[in-house]
Formats: C-alpha cells, sequence, structure tokens
C-alpha cells in the first residue's frame, strides 16, 4: 500500500480525537464550505455558549489532503522552502486566530494574527509557527495588543515566530488543548456570530 493511504486511517484517528475533546468542551464542529479549499476540507469549531465580551477569534481544523507548493503562499504554514509540501503528503492543521482593528489615521485596517500547530501525517513531524510577531519584524505598527499575547502566553502559545518550529506530539496536543480553551473562553457562539454578520 502507498505510505500516503497507509496514513489517512491516522489522519482520521486524529480528527475524531479533537472532535471528542470539542464535545466535552461543548464546542460544535461544523462543516466550512467545501469550496472554500483545493487541497481539502476545514472544520470550524465553535462554542455553544455565549461570550460576554466575544473576540474576533476563531479556531479551525483544516485536513488538507492533496496540498500543492501553492498552499504555502495562500495558507502559510511558515515553511522556509514552499516545496516543503507537495501531492505526497497529509496535513492536518490547526489554526486559532484573532483579527484585530487598527486605527491608521481614520483609515481602519484589519489584521489577523494566527497561530498553527500542524502535522505531516506522513513524516509524523509536528510543527507550529505563528504571525504573532509579525508585525515587529516588518517594524509596523501591526502588532497584536498586549492583552491577546498575554491569553496565548497563558496557554504556551506566545513564543512562535514565522517560521515552523518542529515540536513534540505530546507538547502539540498540550498547545491544541490550549486552542480550544482560548476559543471556549473568548470565541462568539454561532447565535452572536450570525448577529456580527448582520451587524457588521
Amino acid at each position: 500500500m502507498h505510505k500516503v493511504l497507509d496514513r489517512l486511517g491516522k489522519v482520521h484517528a486524529e480528527c475524531e480525537r479533537t472532535d471528542a475533546l470539542a464535545k466535552v468542551r461543548r464546542l460544535s464542529v461544523r462543516p466550512g464550505d467545501s469550496d472554500s479549499s483545493n487541497w481539502g476540507y476545514s472544520d470550524h469549531f465553535i462554542p455553544r455558549k455565549d461570550s460576554t465580551k466575544p473576540l474576533r477569534v476563531g479556531f479551525v481544523r483544516d485536513v488538507f489532503l492533496l496540498p500543492d507548493s501553492n498552499i504555502e503562499y495562500d495558507y502559510v504554514l511558515g515553511l522556509t522552502d514552499e516545496f516543503q509540501i507537495g501531492r505526497g503528503q497529509l496535513v492536518v492543521a490547526y489554526r486559532l486566530e484573532f483579527s484585530h482593528e487598527f486605527d491608521d489615521d481614520h483609515n481602519p485596517t484589519t489584521y489577523d494574527f494566527p497561530v498553527t500547530i500542524f502535522w505531516e501525517a506522513v513524516s509524523g513531524m509536528w510543527k507550529a509557527s505563528a504571525e504573532i510577531r509579525h508585525g515587529e519584524e516588518k517594524e509596523s505598527g501591526y502588532v497584536p495588543p498586549e492583552s491577546w499575547t498575554a491569553i496565548l502566553a497563558a496557554c504556551g502559545l506566545d513564543e512562535f515566530g514565522q517560521l515552523a518550529t518542529g515540536i513534540s506530539k505530546e507538547r502539540a496536543h498540550l498547545l491544541i488543548n490550549g486552542m480550544m480553551d482560548i476559543v471556549v473562553a473568548h470565541g462568539a457562539s454561532h447565535k452572536q456570530l450570525k448577529r456580527r454578520a448582520l451587524h457588521g
């Protein structure tokens, strides 16, 4: 059997593992738009309970079944070389993304700060990357608010840069747990998301 096909069962088991964790935390798992990705499928983890002061934060699991080098341009995994990814690979990526609006002289700009934990299923490697230091590196004003950095720090998610860093499976699982805890505490419920969409 081809090694990629051999890993499909493990990818399914990994998704079932995080589905079970979501259920315990009262997170609903909703499939994303099937037309939004050329490489696979996405699931959004959304709190069932309303948050008192929801932040613009979301948590997504993306399963890339047919990745190509364009994935690094469109999705940004933090690879040093775009050709590190290819069609012979399977990737399960967990992305926690915080959006913040900056008021640039009365010209609002929204900037996203994602943290991604991902598993390359064929090699078995777990890695982490983030854009939380992007603004500092580019010497721009687009740095995350200190309050968001503190939330990440409490779960050990504040130390990653733009280039992917190898991590252990055990640490990856702990970080994914932290991502879920953050979205439970600070994410908008489905009702709140619908209201936000209606009122902008």
